[in-house]
């Protein structure tokens, strides 16, 4: 048997009897694990299973990606309009901070109660922010 790291395949035509025309095999790497991996398969398989050109199985594969994650983005364009309706309340608080006369650090600790009984309110959280991002990195 022949490893041919070049090409990342294994000559098995001294193993294959019968007239078989396939003589490699991929070898799998550390690789195939990764997401870009995944991604591959994904896209192997959905060109091997429907039979499409490859442009197409990559036309099929971004609109199936873009519906999944339609109710994600509605959700952040919602989330989105609630930063809007929360900025007044900012502004406010920001200016109260800006006005005061307690020390610093009272002064800080006072205007982070506030933004935080804010967002309470509000039924804000800042980290569901990067949910969206972090969703769309792979």
């Amino acid at each position: 048997d022949k490893y041919n790291a070049e090409d990342n395949t294994l000559d098995l035509s001294s193993l294959i009897q019968d007239g078989i025309e396939q003589d490699t095999m991929y070898v799998p790497t550390w690789m195939d694990n990764l997401p870009t991996g995944k991604v591959q398969e994904v896209l192997l398989f959905l060109h091997d299973t429907l039979g499409i050109p490859w442009i197409s199985t990559i036309v099929v594969s971004t609109v199936a990606v873009r519906l999944l994650l339609l109710p994600l983005v509605i959700s952040q364009a919602r989330y989105s309009m609630k930063i809007v309706a929360m900025q007044p309340y900012l502004q406010v608080l920001a200016q109260s901070y800006k006005m005061s006369t307690l020390p610093p650090l009272e002064k800080l600790e006072l205007f982070r109660q506030n933004i935080n009984l804010t967002f309470q309110k509000m039924s804000f959280s800042p980290f569901r922010m990067l949910l969206y991002p972090l969703i769309n990195i792979p």
